[in-house]
This record gives C-alpha cells, sequence and structure tokens, in this order.
C-alpha cells in the first residue's frame, strides 16, 4: 500500500454499507455507519446482543452465516471487523474483485481506505490519520486537539452556514473575504457561542457581515 493516502469525507447518508462480523468490534463501526446516515448490511455467524436489538428494531439489516460475495450487492463501502484473518481476507479480496473500497479493521495492508480519528464538532469534523500505521499516535494527537477544538466551533461552523450565502454576497473576492474571517475569528464571537448565547452571537455576526462592503476598496499610490 503506498504511503500517501488521499483524504477523503464520504456522503453515505441512504447508502448501503456493508459490516462483516457481528462482535464488539463491528458495533462500533455500526454505530459510526448508522451516524452518517448510512442503510448498514451486517454479515455474521451470529451477532452480539445489542446488534441484535438493532435487527430486531429493524434499523439494520442482518444476513447469517459466513461470508459470501453476493453479500457485496448494491454496497458502496464494506468493513471486515472479524477476528479471523482468513474470512477478513476474502472480504478484501472479494471487494477489490468489484472495485469497492474496503476496511479491515487493524489490517492496513488489506485495506483500501483507513477510518481516521475523528474530532466531532457538529458539522464541523477534523480527521487525523497516521495511514494506519500508528493508530495510537492518531489517537493522542485528537485528544490534544479535543481541548482547542471545543463545542464553540460546531456551533461556529453552523451559524457560519445559515449565513454563507449572505458572507459570500457582501465578500465576493476570496481574498478579502479570508481576511473578514480571520478578523471574525479575532472578534467576541467564539467566547460568545462558548457562553451558549446563541442569539448574541447571531447578531454579532449579522453586525460583521453589515458593516463589510461588497465591493472592494481600490487606491493609487504615487
Amino acid at each position: 500500500m503506498s504511503d500517501a493516502l488521499f483524504p477523503l469525507f464520504a456522503n453515505l447518508h441512504n447508502r448501503q454499507v456493508l459490516v462483516v462480523g457481528g462482535g464488539v468490534v463491528a458495533l462500533r463501526k455500526v454505530a459510526a455507519l448508522k451516524a452518517a446516515g448510512a442503510l448498514v448490511r451486517v454479515g455474521a455467524i451470529e451477532l452480539c446482543n445489542e446488534l441484535l436489538t438493532q435487527f430486531e428494531k429493524a434499523e439494520i439489516e442482518f444476513i447469517p452465516g459466513r461470508f459470501q460475495e453476493h453479500w457485496l450487492d448494491d454496497v458502496w463501502l464494506v468493513v471486515a471487523a472479524t477476528d479471523d484473518l482468513v474470512v477478513n481476507r476474502a472480504v478484501a479480496s472479494a471487494a477489490e474483485a468489484r472495485r469497492l473500497f474496503v476496511n479491515v479493521v487493524d489490517d492496513a495492508e488489506l485495506s483500501s481506505y483507513q477510518v481516521p480519528s475523528i474530532i466531532n464538532r457538529g458539522q464541523l469534523q477534523i480527521a487525523i490519520s497516521s495511514a494506519g500505521a500508528a493508530p495510537m499516535l492518531a489517537r493522542h494527537i485528537r485528544e490534544k486537539l479535543e481541548t482547542q477544538f471545543d463545542e464553540s466551533y460546531g456551533h461556529l461552523c453552523a451559524l457560519l452556514a445559515r449565513q454563507r450565502q449572505a458572507i459570500r454576497t457582501r465578500q465576493p473576492v476570496l481574498s478579502q473575504r479570508r481576511r473578514w474571517f480571520e478578523k471574525l475569528l479575532q472578534g467576541p464571537l467564539l467566547s460568545t457561542l462558548r457562553q451558549r448565547q446563541f442569539l448574541k452571537a447571531e447578531q454579532l455576526l449579522h453586525v460583521a457581515i453589515a458593516s463589510q462592503d461588497a465591493a472592494p476598496k481600490s487606491g493609487s499610490v504615487a
């Protein structure tokens, strides 16, 4: 596998994903996939109690038995989460033949994609990856960054998303927009969000948008 990975955030909403394995590792992967809106299909000889409960509630699809290639029909992404190397290799090989991206848990060599360590702040996500070489290092870095990028950044992301068009209208030039954003972050907006004063934060952003001229100022130097 190449040392360099292409970082990618996948839209799995309402898209079928196969998880092979029914234990606690598979349970963690299923939870993350469901949080992304994926339609999760689990193939395993048996399911742990938590996954069985999800199946009974029709939250996941369950295919009982040992891995069969037809389990890959109509799926977009594959996760091999068993403790059986032979099964994991079979899943990886079948997925590769169909040009499907597959992650084999704790086996970078068999995987065509890696799941990064994630900081989740609402719509804002920060991913840290060591390309599977040092997952504990990626976790350590994530824990350090979690304190730096607190929940206020998630609220800020949602606030900026709601006002995105207004910001682009007032600041159509990218270089100006970047300078405006840097100035915005130096102001009281983030601290206001940390205090959970959301209405005041919205007002601050409206003032910041309105105070900027849509057209760039120009002049001359002699």
